[in-house]
């Protein structure tokens, strides 16, 4: 079972719960892979309070886009592979219905398949036991797999997902904030491609690798193995990035 790090600011750790406009994003960073009972890990944190800009435009008052925060601590949190797998299983195909025309078959398919996984799932699952509750999400997960599985026809076009993060070098915080937030980033992006075979990256800034390669090797050469097996790519067009 993976530990997971949650961060809380602005209240306790129940403000993660805030509208989401108002959380910082990176809410969640896996700490341990496969907890075993006993086992020992060394935490270090940092903390940033450099950042005296309001929002992301001279002049901004919008209290929305204020990053001012008031930091209330962490707490740890288990996470569950099936519940997860399953919302976003779920997640999937309701964006899909939505996206999709009201009065074609593929849509009236998927309907039908969230019905039958409507009738399977517990919606009040503090009343029942877990013995019942969460072999449920299972299959529910079996129902919507055919739906998930169908491809397009061979005419349609092929969307490719890559993650990026738009890395500023110098703007609204020092540079050396944005060698912390290199370091971290890049480490998550490595974190994730463990827990994730399937998911790519794209770095769009030279500078950011020197960054690394002088001030963090360890990082530098975690991102030239997976380089080298294709998942990480080096797009080094600019030496900053680009706006």
């Amino acid at each position: 079972m993976d530990v997971l790090l949650a961060q809380g600011h602005g209240g306790d750790a129940g403000s993660l719960r805030r509208p989401r406009r108002l959380l910082d994003t990176h809410l969640y960073f896996r700490i341990a892979h496969d907890a075993q009972p006993g086992q020992r890990i060394d935490i270090a944190l940092a903390c940033y309070a450099g950042h005296y800009i309001i929002g992301t435009q001279p002049f901004e008052t919008d209290p929305h886009t204020e990053f001012t925060r008031e930091f209330k601590g962490i707490r740890l949190c288990l996470r569950n592979d099936d519940i997860l797998d399953f919302l976003l299983d779920l997640k999937t195909l309701v964006q899909l219905a939505g996206a999709l025309d009201p009065a074609g078959f593929r849509r009236a398919e998927i309907m039908n398949c969230l019905t039958q996984v409507h009738r399977a799932v517990w919606y009040d699952p503090e009343n029942a036991a877990e013995s019942e509750w969460r072999p449920a999400l299972a299959r529910a997960r079996e129902l919507m797999r055919p739906a998930l599985e169908k491809r397009n026809g061979p005419s349609a076009p092929l969307a490719g997902i890559v993650g990026q993060s738009h890395m500023d070098t110098a703007w609204l915080w020092p540079v050396a904030e944005t060698l912390e937030k290199c370091a971290r980033t890049y480490a998550n992006q490595i974190s994730l491609m463990e827990q994730y075979p399937e998911y790519r990256f794209v770095q769009s800034s030279a500078y950011h690798g020197a960054m690394m390669l002088r001030h963090y090797p360890e990082i530098f050469r975690r991102i030239r193995e997976k380089v080298a097996c294709g998942r990480y790519e080096p797009n080094g067009g600019v030496w900053v990035e680009c706006d």
